[in-house]
């Protein structure tokens, strides 16, 4: 662990990383209401799995890495971001690269590394409360792309809607 906290400190730099973690509301026992001001989903059922933001060029990667630990995600399992509830033992939801490989890697990001998407992933069928999850999901796309740019697209590129008032002004 001590080596993964190195290569971890070597990408984030010197320079403190923001907090921004403010703006997902933590998820107390993987439990919570619906965010206030977000859309509601249709239902558990047919709760989309994720949501992707594409950069109008690319990222550079050590900017995707302090945005991501602004927001509170770390990374983790499979070279992923993870963002936890409070109390969870596993990943509320992740964070994984549009393009191959998916993983981040901390030597890939001080090489120079560019990133053209991400892909906000989870499962809503071994979550506690897929809805609140998705809330977050949102809050955490729509503070990427108020920090980096980029717009949220579905799978098959559409606009992601609603999405008004939560990108960036």
């Amino acid at each position: 662990m001590p080596d993964a906290r190195r290569r971890v400190e070597r990408v984030l730099g010197d320079k403190p990383v923001a907090d921004l973690s403010y703006l997902i509301p933590p998820l107390p026992d993987c439990r919570a209401d619906p965010v206030e001001g977000l859309p509601a989903p249709i239902s558990p059922a047919n709760l989309p799995q994720e949501l992707i933001v594409v950069s109008d060029s690319s990222w550079n990667a050590i900017q995707v890495w302090r945005t991501a630990y602004a927001l509170g995600l770390r990374w983790g399992n499979l070279d992923l971001f993870h963002w936890h509830c409070e109390n969870c033992q596993t990943s509320t939801f992740c964070v994984h690269r549009l393009e191959e490989p998916a993983g981040f890697l901390p030597e890939r990001a001080l090489e120079g590394d560019r990133v053209r998407g991400l892909v906000f992933l989870h499962d809503p069928d071994n979550t506690p409360d897929p809805a609140a999850v998705w809330n977050r999901i949102l809050l955490a796309a729509a503070a990427w792309v108020r920090e980096l740019g980029g717009r949220p697209i579905d799978r098959s590129g559409q606009p992601i809607r609603p999405w008004s008032g939560l990108g960036r002004a």
